[in-house]
């Protein structure tokens, strides 16, 4: 039988040499399959959402062929708002059983009966969306997929914490989007100057620790490094990327592997006495008073 590292000595381990240790006692044993979601691109997929999507999209294709059903093959028009909810639920149970079926016919449940979104609105904005026929209103990203996210995001960052307000969803390409898009964001608006300084949690994923000090910003990094188990929740969101390292390790950097032909960093350390930071990350500019980053 095999026994597990003592967690005592994997404690003090970076996010880079405990995913070495995790691989190799996953990948040990000839008669299972590693499974790895510890990178960029895990060496699995799910299936069942994929097959969903593909039904979604044959549904989505019946909406188009009855609108124009006396043009010649090959038209097709926009999908109907009225009666789609019945025909949706005739579509599925002609196919019971076809993987995918299952998987869409509970997602409309759940977004009716959890979430108490109106199911023909939720039907027809999807089917407009896997359809590619309009695009999005507004633009930053579909209203009823927006609520749908934020409750999502709501029960993974907050969980059963309080909490006031919601969030603004914006649909971008992936992270390293996000944040070029924030930084341009700050910048155009005046509130990012070069020689401002900001403030990094580290572990951090390379993409995020270059673009500040991009020719572009030139701002100066002040890295923090602090033991997530010592700080309050809401600190957390901020400085535990600890766990995000876990599950994303590609591209991983810490201040101790990261070595780069730059201006030196400046490092500060918190500890778990001093008390969690509840306000928002000030911004300084050199010469010039605290400046902060407040949320929309």
């Amino acid at each position: 039988m095999k026994t597990m590292p003592d967690l005592k000595s994997i404690a003090s381990l970076s996010p880079f040499e405990l995913k070495d240790i995790l691989i190799k006692a996953a990948s040990s044993s000839s008669e299972h399959v590693m499974l790895n979601a510890g990178r960029g691109n895990p060496n699995f997929l799910a299936t069942e959402p994929r097959h969903g999507f593909f039904q979604f999209g044959l549904f989505g294709m019946t909406e188009a062929e009855q609108s124009f059903v006396y043009m010649p093959e090959g038209v097709g028009g926009f999908p109907r708002r009225e009666g789609i909810e019945g025909r949706f639920n005739i579509f599925t149970a002609a196919r019971k059983g076809t993987p995918g079926i299952s998987f869409i016919r509970s997602a409309v449940s759940y977004v009716r009966d959890q979430l108490g979104l109106s199911a023909p609105d939720v039907i027809y904005e999807m089917c407009e969306a896997i359809l590619g026929c309009m695009y999005p209103v507004p633009d930053r990203m579909l209203p009823l997929s927006e609520k749908i996210v934020g409750q999502y995001i709501r029960e993974e960052m907050i969980g059963t914490h309080p909490f006031k307000g919601g969030f603004g969803m914006y649909a971008v390409e992936g992270g390293t989007a996000a944040m070029t898009y924030l930084f341009n964001t700050l910048k155009e608006n005046h509130l990012l100057k070069a020689g401002d300084s900001i403030a990094l949690g580290m572990p951090i994923f390379t993409p995020y620790i270059e673009i500040p000090e991009l020719a572009d910003y030139q701002l100066t990094e002040v890295l923090i490094s602090a033991d997530p188990a010592g700080l309050k929740f809401i600190d957390r969101l901020v400085a535990d990327s600890r766990t995000v390292a876990l599950n994303h390790t590609a591209g991983l950097a810490t201040p101790e592997t990261t070595t780069r032909n730059s201006r030196p960093r400046k490092r500060a350390k918190r500890s778990s006495e001093t008390p969690a930071a509840t306000k928002s990350t000030p911004l300084r500019r050199n010469g010039g008073r605290p400046r902060t980053a407040r949320r929309a």
